[in-house]
């Protein structure tokens, strides 16, 4: 949960940035401890048993969406003006990406990490572990 934190001081550091950029480098801050703390949640749970499988599998994957959709956000905010639909046309496209990947998981039990030749070196997918 502490991905909400991190997710609204992400804006908070792009406002503080219009002003002086050097606030950025602590948006980038956030992400490492997004990162560290969306790796060892799920470490935690899976030692502690706590049987919350599901619902972990499906908090993880939206505070993943919520900081991915607070990034584009503080973008936007020290973005130029006038480049207002071009971060609303990446926020529908990774939002887009990101949703079907986690349907795609739910659906096949596979997780594939490149599109469009993107991601891994060789585009191969992988055997998700099955959350049921």
């Amino acid at each position: 949960m502490l991905t909400l934190v991190w997710s609204f001081l992400n804006p908070v550091f792009g406002y503080l940035a219009q002003s002086n950029l050097q606030w950025l480098w602590m948006v980038w801050v956030m992400i490492v401890f997004q990162y560290i703390t969306d790796l060892f949640d799920g470490a935690a749970g899976r030692k502690r048993r706590t049987g919350l499988i599901k619902w972990g599998f499906y908090m993880d994957h939206f505070l993943d969406s919520v900081c991915l959709c607070s990034l584009i956000f503080t973008g936007y905010i020290v973005s130029p003006p006038g480049l207002g639909a071009y971060f609303i046309l990446l926020l529908f496209l990774a939002g887009g990406f990101m949703a079907s990947s986690f349907l795609s998981v739910a659906a096949t039990n596979q997780f594939q990490i490149c599109y469009f030749g993107f991601g891994q070196q060789r585009c191969e997918s992988f055997l998700f572990l099955s959350i049921l």
